[in-house]
């Protein structure tokens, strides 16, 4: 079964659509196969020292190992 923007191949792997990876990855996604991440705003900042997230704050996650993951990165706005 394959969605609109997946291609599957032999194997039956749903894999993204090279031209929507590449408009992903322009929009600074990270792209693999059929997932995607997104790095958010606090964590670029907690890369360059610039302070970090309420998660940090209230949870103790570190903001620089925080993402944004989606296993069906094409069908979310």
């Amino acid at each position: 079964m394959s969605c609109s923007g997946e291609i599957v191949d032999e194997e039956r792997l749903i894999q993204i659509k090279p031209g929507i990876s590449q408009q992903l990855k322009k929009a600074k996604y990270g792209v693999a196969d059929h997932s995607t991440v997104e790095l958010c705003h606090w964590t670029k900042k907690s890369f360059k020292h610039e302070g970090s997230c309420y998660k940090h704050k209230f949870y103790g996650i570190s903001t620089h190992r925080c993402m944004e993951f989606s296993p069906a990165g094409m069908h979310c706005e």
